[in-house]
């Protein structure tokens, strides 16, 4: 990232394997939940991969346990303490909250009214709030599948349907230039070179 050239870049990190990817939970609990073995060795894979790049300027974290362990990871690896910002945090799931995934597709059991899950017109509005309001070129952010895909309809708007019907893995990234408002990378390893 230390050729940005003056953009201004936001690195979204998923965070690592928690207990609920393992146990198929869908839960937006800030003090539940944990990383798995598999998830603290993911985010130390991350942490390697954003430590590489220096010159990072803002370090956020979703409030929820899995992501702030995973930052706390990548924080050791950067020397840097993440901010907890609650615009980061995983929707609020409704009827759904706590319990086994529904079966069938996300975008349906998500959209449907009936779970009461938070709106995606609403998860937008918080993430684009965030955006607006990070401090820094250089952005680094630990958050969850759907709040990162609410970024990336931000900057594409193919909305709903086609952004909850896809998810980063764990602790992989996706990178979004804010200036020029594109995806410049998305579900990737490794920050690519010249970022």
């Amino acid at each position: 990232m230390a050729e940005h050239g003056g953009r201004r870049i936001l690195v979204l990190v998923r965070h690592g394997q928690s207990q609920t990817n393992a146990l198929g939970i869908v839960s937006s609990s800030i003090e539940g939940y944990s990383l798995t073995k598999t998830g603290f060795e993911q985010a130390a894979k991350a942490a390697k991969s954003l430590s590489s790049l220096g010159g990072i300027d803002g370090f956020y974290s979703s409030p929820v346990l899995r992501a702030r362990q995973t930052a706390e990871v990548i924080g050791k690896a950067i020397g840097m303490n993440a901010i907890v910002d609650e615009r980061l945090r995983e929707r609020w799931f409704g009827r759904i909250e706590g319990k086994q995934m529904p079966s069938g597709s996300d975008e349906v059991w998500k959209s449907d009214p009936r779970n009461e899950v938070m709106p995606w017109v609403e998860l937008k509005a918080k993430v684009s709030s965030f955006i607006d309001s990070a401090a820094g070129n250089r952005i680094v952010a630990v958050s969850h599948g759907d709040t990162i895909e609410a970024a990336c309809d931000l900057m594409d708007g193919r909305g709903a349907a086609l952004h909850q019907a896809h998810c980063p893995r764990n602790c992989n990234f996706v990178i979004i230039d804010l200036t020029d408002g594109k995806i410049i990378a998305y579900d990737v390893e490794a920050v690519p070179e010249g970022i």
